[in-house]
Formats: structure tokens, sequence, C-alpha cells
């Protein structure tokens, strides 16, 4: 499994998500043999979305919030009425082509690990807690 969280797309605008590279397959201990694994994207969507909303809610009180939402959620209920209306949002969930060659795979994966997730330009300041971004 290989995961990284990016801040920026293609074009190098702000659009943080989430890349999560899982294998299609696992090997069978009895048998030895590799076998497939699929995924329904709907099903995976839903899931993940309620994982991370729910993780959201739970880690209420270890989040730093940045200084211009802490002016409007100033609790935890302040914070489970911002997260309400994205259960009802639209996540996007892409699952690429398998590829047939692992050098393929290699060469996909190391265009996200080359870059850094927050680009130096857009560091404001950092005081060894907290992390603030030009947008």
């Amino acid at each position: 499994m290989f995961s990284a969280l990016h801040t920026f797309g293609r074009q190098l605008t702000w659009n943080t998500h989430i890349h999560l590279s899982v294998t299609r397959g696992r090997l069978c201990i009895k048998s030895g043999k590799w076998k497939p694994i699929y995924f329904n994207e709907k099903v995976v969507a839903q899931s993940w979305k309620t994982k991370i909303l729910t993780l959201l809610r739970q880690q209420y009180s270890q989040l730093l919030l940045p200084e211009a939402m802490v002016n409007q959620i100033r609790d935890y209920q302040e914070w489970s009425w911002y997260l309400d209306p994205l259960y009802n949002r639209y996540w996007r969930v892409f699952f690429a082509k398998k590829t047939k060659h692992a050098k393929q795979t290699v060469n996909y994966l190391g265009r996200y690990l080359k870059r850094p997730p927050i680009a130096a330009s857009r560091l404001k300041h950092y005081d060894g807690k907290i992390l603030r971004l030009y947008f």
C-alpha cells in the first residue's frame, strides 16, 4: 500500500487530495497463486467518506484548526454542524486502470513521491507546532 497527500493538481493549482495505491490482489497462502481482488467504486467511495468523517469527529480535540475557522467553530457541536453537509456531498474516488508492467506502476508512483505535498513557496510560517500557508 502506498499513500501520498497532495495539495495541488496537475496544473499546480490548489486541489487537496490523497493518492492511495494498493495491489489488486493477494497471494494465496495455501496454493501460492495470485488471487485477484475487485473493488466496487461506489462502495469504496461511501466507505472512505464515512471513515474519514468519523475520524475527523473523533479527533476534534486533537485538531489544530486554521485561524479563519477558529472564530466559526468554537466547540464540538459546531464542528459536527460543519461536517454534516459533507456526508451529502459527492466524493470522487478514482480507480486507475490496471497496469500491465511493474515499471509503469513504479514510474506512476515515482511522479508523486518526487514532489513535496506542499510547495516551499506556499509556506508562510512554521513555529514548530502550527504551519501557516499562503492560499
